[in-house]
């Protein structure tokens, strides 16, 4: 193993131990608390098929925790931060807390927020897509993608059940996108340092719209990292970068270790930085790699064979570097995987980036159309591909896979020895 990932391996089982060990240890606060200080962070809509609630996520004290209240308009405005004389703590699952208040919101004077602003701009955000798309299914798919928060529960259900609900969750897939699209445009009339600061406002301004959510926040600092390295003129490593975001996720909140969605974040960004350039380099034993000067003596109907074949292998390694930490973590949680996400990760994703280039140009002709093909593939999707595998299954499974690449890794550099060795 080469020596450039001993730290990297390191790094890679203090996190895991820690992800494991936050689950089993008695680290979480007493269900008694029933008064404090309330500091919200962000406010939700969550609506489902009974009733639309208004989720307050904050605080209490030290005590990440959530309020809900029925959809109102004398509710709380999240302004500021709020005292409670008494209230009951309720765990909804280990690490995560419920507050049901049972005294009047005391509104604390010289206390603020952003949670209300965020709130409203994304309402507005929200109006303002419905407006321009007709169909309600594809409205409520690009307000998600706009807010970070969907609110039709058939779609997140869907979504979820081909194993494609992290393309709604804003991540560093949309910060990636984003900042690429950005950087099109302006870097035609701004330089390399005025660009990385331009850059830095703007998406700035996004994770501020955003909020500060476990993978907004590593994919916010990841950025940000690289743009300040441009600015004083040095290169962050992405290792360094993912461990800043982990050390000040830690910092600012312990028990978001706890959160499903921050260990999948966490734990999909390593995999991809430890095994992507490893596992694409194997896979070039099935989809080998070819010389310009062959692809140029090929045939068109061959270049295009290749380029897909390429696309493959690269997809296939992506894939495969997520699913190296991630997959423990999803059997540990939900206790099956669906198989079909393995074929629909595939093409999904590029369908997702060309759908938000689309949206962020205004090309409604083309958006409404992709938008309502990924719809009707994810909802059409036959029951009899729906099929789940549970721990025992993914382990054999993985165990025969590896086996085999091993094997076939074998066979080949015994026959490449077996041609370069000395004839007698």
């Amino acid at each position: 193993m080469p020596k450039r990932l001993t730290p990297a391996l390191a790094t890679a089982l203090v996190l895991l131990s820690i992800m494991i060990l936050a689950f089993f240890l008695d680290m979480y606060p007493s269900r008694r608390k029933e008064s404090g200080r309330f500091k919200i962070h962000e406010v939700k809509k969550n609506v489902s098929s009974i009733q639309t609630t208004i989720a307050y996520i904050g605080k209490l004290d030290s005590i990440p925790c959530r309020i809900y209240l029925r959809k109102s308009d004398n509710r709380p405005l999240a302004k500021k931060d709020y005292f409670f004389s008494k209230g009951t703590l309720r765990e909804r699952s280990k690490g995560h807390y419920i507050f049901k208040p049972e005294s009047p919101w005391e509104p604390i004077e010289k206390s603020w927020s952003l949670a209300e602003w965020r709130f409203q701009m994304k309402e507005r955000v929200k109006k303002k897509i419905h407006t321009r798309f007709k169909n309600p299914k594809v409205a409520a798919l690009l307000s998600g993608l706009a807010t970070g928060n969907l609110e039709n529960p058939y779609l997140s259900y869907h979504f979820g059940a081909v194993g494609l609900s992290h393309l709604l969750a804003i991540s560093g897939f949309h910060f990636a996108l984003l900042t690429f699209f950005l950087a099109s445009i302006l870097k035609r009339i701004l330089p390399e340092k005025p660009l990385a600061l331009a850059l830095i406002l703007l998406l700035g301004t996004y994770f501020f719209y955003m909020g500060g959510g476990p993978s907004i926040s590593r994919a916010w600092i990841g950025v940000l990292l690289y743009l300040v390295g441009i600015l004083f003129g040095y290169r962050t490593t992405p290792l360094n970068a993912l461990g800043v975001a982990l050390l000040f996720a830690l910092i600012s909140d312990p028990f978001v270790i706890t959160n499903i969605g921050f260990q999948l974040s966490f734990g999909a960004t390593l995999g991809i930085i430890l095994f992507y350039r490893i596992l694409e380099e194997k896979f070039t034993l099935f989809l080998p790699k070819r010389p310009y000067i062959v692809l140029t003596e090929m045939s068109t109907l061959d270049q295009c064979g290749y380029i897909l074949c390429a696309y493959l292998r690269k997809g296939l390694a992506l894939q495969a570097s997520v699913l190296a930490f991630t997959l423990p973590l999803i059997l540990f949680h939900f206790e099956t995987f669906p198989l079909i996400s393995l074929f629909y990760n595939l093409f999904v994703p590029f369908l997702f980036a060309a759908l938000l280039a689309l949206f962020l140009l205004h090309a409604d002709m083309l958006v409404e159309p992709i938008a309502s093909f990924l719809i009707t593939l994810v909802e059409g999707t036959p029951r009899k591909l729906l099929f789940k595998i549970n721990t025992v299954q993914a382990l054999i499974l993985g165990s025969a896979i590896l086996g085999f690449v091993y094997w076939r890794s074998f066979r080949t550099r015994k026959k490449k020895g077996c041609k370069t060795s000395p004839s007698h």
